[in-house]
């Protein structure tokens, strides 16, 4: 089977990580069946998945180039909005079926190109149960839930123990995320913290990534001593694996795959109700929901961890918050969404 993956966005974020980890498990289990050609433009998702076997890597700069620069392919799977009007146009030139991958919450109309695009695809995968609702009631039938997956981080234990040293004596509450607020929601965190600062000197609030809205966040923060602004790590793993709650509060997220990360790591969760988040997080079993752009909300919740972990336990049972937690993104494994789309492969040529 010889599989066209497209990606086309510039850089790599969640989107881009599930696609480096769906060819490399691919890769993995089919050794000897499968091929895989890559049409992209992040020279991040390039670099990490170069010199793997039966894997080429094609720079791709726009939805109009390099469609005969690979031999002819049995499906196409775009991974990225550009990804689907690459395929599409692929269908048109070499009669190539293709699937995509839905991984964003916003409603779509099924007129247009949008009912081209989508209409002409032989599935639509779609990362949560929210997204699927909302292209089934769009019109669009040929639709299937595939999670995504955790990225099975790996930590490097004496720099955790390092960074937890250094952090002792407080209580860390991380957020990862690029900094768009409309999107992540760092400006809630932000206000939520001006309410905890009042009631507890112990607490630090520490924000990784980067983005178009720094600045307006950094400026918002200006006065609130706990909150530390720590950039883009590439070892984020292990700053994760330091902190004492991760608070997530998002204002759309499709999924929220990272949650999947944090719960494997056993660190309890804050996130918003919202979008693909509470299959994830089922409130008081496996984290806490808050509705979004809340901070009084956020704060509460946050304080019932914080409570916990310095031994109030009445309104939640931490280790077993956490436990739940990690027994459940066990079924969120990288291997398990890797079957589901070959075998979604494997239909789509049966068919």
């Amino acid at each position: 089977m010889r599989i066209g993956h497209v990606n086309l966005a510039s850089g790599y974020r969640g989107g881009e990580r599930q696609t480096e980890l769906l060819i490399k498990l691919l890769a993995e289990q089919n050794t000897n069946t499968l091929e895989q050609w890559v049409f992209c433009r992040s020279e991040k998702l390039k670099k990490k998945l170069a010199g793997i076997p039966n894997i080429y890597l094609i720079h791709t700069p726009n939805q109009l180039l390099c469609h005969f620069k690979a031999p002819k392919l049995d499906i196409v799977h775009a991974h990225d909005a550009k990804g689907v009007h690459w395929a599409f146009i692929h269908k048109l030139l070499l009669s190539t079926p293709y699937l995509l991958t839905r991984r964003v919450p916003q409603t779509i109309n099924a007129t247009g190109m949008k009912k081209l695009f989508y209409g002409q695809a032989s599935q639509i995968a779609c990362i949560s149960n929210a997204i699927k609702n909302g292209i089934d009631s769009a019109g669009f039938k040929n639709t299937q839930l595939i999670p995504s997956s955790r990225a099975n981080f790996i930590v490097n234990k004496k720099i955790v123990e390092s960074l937890k040293t250094s952090q002792q004596g407080k209580i860390i509450i991380g957020q990862v995320g690029a900094l768009v607020d409309k999107h992540k929601g760092q400006s809630v965190l932000i206000e939520a913290a001006r309410i905890i600062n009042k009631k507890y000197s112990n607490i630090e609030f520490h924000f990784f990534g980067s983005g178009s809205d720094e600045q307006y966040l950094k400026d918002l923060a200006k006065g609130i001593d706990s909150i530390k602004f720590q950039g883009f790590k590439e070892d984020i793993a292990n700053y994760i694996a330091s902190f004492d709650i991760f608070a997530f509060p998002s204002f759309n997220e499709g999924l929220g795959s990272v949650l999947l990360d944090v719960m494997d790591l056993e660190i309890p969760i804050v996130a918003s109700n919202v979008d693909g988040i509470p299959d994830l997080i089922k409130h008081k079993e496996t984290g806490l929901l808050v509705d979004a752009g809340k901070p009084d909300q956020l704060a509460n919740a946050l304080e019932q961890i914080i409570d916990a972990i310095e031994g109030d336990t009445r309104n939640i049972d931490l280790p077993k918050l956490i436990a739940n937690a990690k027994v459940f993104s066990d079924s969120y494994d990288p291997a398990l969404m890797a079957k589901a789309y070959f075998s979604l492969y494997n239909k789509i040529l049966n068919d």
